[in-house]
């Protein structure tokens, strides 16, 4: 998602949050792992930028024009924050975001493998994804 497909009106309601996180998360994965543009002097090609930043695991790496390769990565891990631990709520709900965006955007069915009870999970989904969209930026 780059910064000018991002409007500032913060969208409303479940099914247009859970499409905001599924679009973000698969626009921050790239089409190729290889560049077509750069091949290294040995036969061996070279990463693409965008999945470099996926297998060494860095949320907050940025391109050369100083926005985030994978924004709604890096909004993800600011919502978890530095701690592991799954007792912490901004832990969990990074975890729980992160499964709905993997699914595609399938929140009940993550909602149901996760234990949560039925009448929670449309108003835990909403409010982990407002949580989630207050902490998205297209650059640190």
């Amino acid at each position: 998602m780059t910064a000018e497909t991002v409007t500032q009106d913060q969208p409303l309601g479940l099914g247009p949050l859970v499409a905001w996180l599924v679009r973000g998360w698969s626009e921050d994965l790239p089409s190729s792992s290889v560049s077509e543009s750069e091949q290294g002097r040995s036969s061996t090609p070279r990463y693409d930028p965008y999945y470099y930043a996926i297998l060494t695991l860095k949320p907050f790496a940025i391109d050369e024009d100083g926005y985030y390769i994978r924004p709604m990565n890096a909004a993800l891990h600011r919502l978890k924050g530095s701690s592991n631990d799954l007792r912490r709520d901004s832990v969990w709900m990074y975890a729980f975001l992160k499964r709905i965006a993997c699914s595609g955007g399938d929140w009940q069915t993550v909602c149901e493998q996760v234990g949560m009870p039925p009448q929670v999970w449309r108003t835990y989904t909403v409010a982990a994804c407002r949580r989630l969209y207050q902490t998205w930026s297209a650059a640190p």
